[in-house]
């Protein structure tokens, strides 16, 4: 469930609209488990699913063998976006910057729902602000 972020409009000073951007998240079949610089199999399978950061082949952070994937379940509900060629992406957002130097973010669906939100705060709002597109 999306969160309310509340603020004055007439505190705002400046929005930055982002688009969508690709994740590091890749979608990656079974794959037989090697070891020795894949010159020795082993007895065991890694699952298929989404792997951060190429996990699965180069043994980033947690190692090859430790490497666990995501489901697409999972990174749905953390808030990205999945094609059906199974390419993850962040959603576009939107940052609000105020006078007291805070700092609201808000994720939208598309870049048009973003950018739809702005306009009815424009049409709110009593000052001018920058408005700064990053597709």
């Amino acid at each position: 469930m999306a969160k309310e972020i509340h603020f004055n409009v007439n505190s705002i000073i400046k929005i930055e609209i982002y688009g969508r951007k690709r994740t590091s998240h890749k979608w990656l079949p079974p794959r037989q488990r090697s070891w020795l610089f894949g010159l020795i199999k082993r007895n065991s399978w890694q699952s298929e699913g989404f792997y951060y950061h190429g996990s699965y082949y180069e043994c980033y952070e947690s190692g090859c063998f430790e490497a666990t994937p995501s489901s697409e379940e999972y990174l749905i509900k953390y808030g990205y976006q999945i094609d059906e060629d199974k390419t993850v992406w962040n959603r576009p957002y939107i940052s609000i910057y105020l006078k007291d130097n805070n700092k609201a973010q808000k994720a939208f669906e598309t870049i048009e729902d973003a950018k739809e939100y702005v306009e009815d705060i424009k049409e709110q709002s009593e000052v001018k602000f920058y408005v700064v597109i990053n597709e």
